[in-house]
């Protein structure tokens, strides 16, 4: 008697334009993810799904593949929009996971990474091997470069509108402070992304632009008291900073959530 196999449960997914066969978006889901878009949303997406409904017509979904883990599905949702399609012909609003490690559409010159080794700088002697290790075996580097590839792309439109703001490039001087800085949105504060050593989380913490001038550390002691903020001194050599309840530490994989919290920093800083 034949013996049904059960799928294996996570998957890619695309949705087509049946006006075109356009494909608009790439996915990765579990159960019915690929049903539950919202046409009600007013992004780029929401809006497309909106005017195909208008004409009659049902968006097409296509199961690309399936996988037995999540990472095997993040892995293949990210080489689609990145470089089989391409972000710029996609509704999607960022490259996905672990992007750094996979080629631009139409890029075939040589790239860190992929081509070439990587090559990170750090202090001389500040790491113990303990550090070491774990910025080696959790991918601490890497992860950092994935995410500020990824919150270049899709907070585009917030460095466009000003061009003071900055996001570093993958910052390991202080061993135990492994991040990305967002500067340019006040003169005495800075935003540290700090990648949690396990490499599975993020933290928002706010910094002094410049810790070692007293003036503008008043400021930004004032500037965050203000915000309702707690502010701390760190252990490490990174010093005070401060903290607010409503920017949670998030998980390092959901960026969409990790990008709109920074919106909600900006907008909470254009009003000081």
């Amino acid at each position: 008697m034949p013996e049904q196999i059960g799928l294996l449960p996570y998957y890619v997914y695309e949705l087509r334009d049946p006006r075109n066969n356009e494909i608009f978006y790439v996915g990765k889901g579990q159960g019915n993810r690929v049903n539950s878009h919202d046409s009600a949303l007013e992004d780029e997406k929401g809006l497309r799904i909106q005017e195909i409904k208008k004409e009659g017509k049902d968006v097409i979904k296509v199961i690309v593949g399936r996988f037995a883990t999540e990472e095997e599905a993040l892995s293949v949702e990210s080489t689609l929009i990145k470089w089989v399609y391409g972000l710029d012909k996609l509704t999607n609003k960022i490259h996905g996971y672990r992007q750094n490690n996979i080629r631009m559409s139409g890029d075939y010159k040589l790239i860190s990474g992929i081509d070439i080794e990587r090559t990170l700088e750090v202090v001389a002697g500040a790491y113990t091997e303990r550090l070491r290790a774990q910025i080696r075996d959790n991918q601490i580097g890497e992860k950092l470069a994935s995410l500020w590839g990824n919150l270049s792309v899709a907070l585009k439109d917030c460095f466009e509108s000003n061009p003071s703001l900055n996001l570093s490039e993958p910052d390991l001087s202080a061993p135990m402070d492994p991040c990305l800085w967002l500067t340019g949105f006040d003169a005495a504060v800075s935003l540290q992304l700090k990648l949690q050593l396990t490499g599975n989380s993020v933290k928002f913490n706010f910094r002094p632009t410049h810790p070692r001038g007293k003036e503008k550390h008043r400021e930004f002691l004032a500037i965050t008291a203000k915000k309702g903020m707690n502010t701390a001194n760190g252990k490490s050599s990174s010093g005070v900073y401060a903290t607010k309840s409503e920017f949670q530490q998030l998980n390092y994989d959901d960026l969409e959530k990790i990008a709109l919290q920074i919106r909600f920093v900006l907008r909470e800083f254009s009003s000081v």
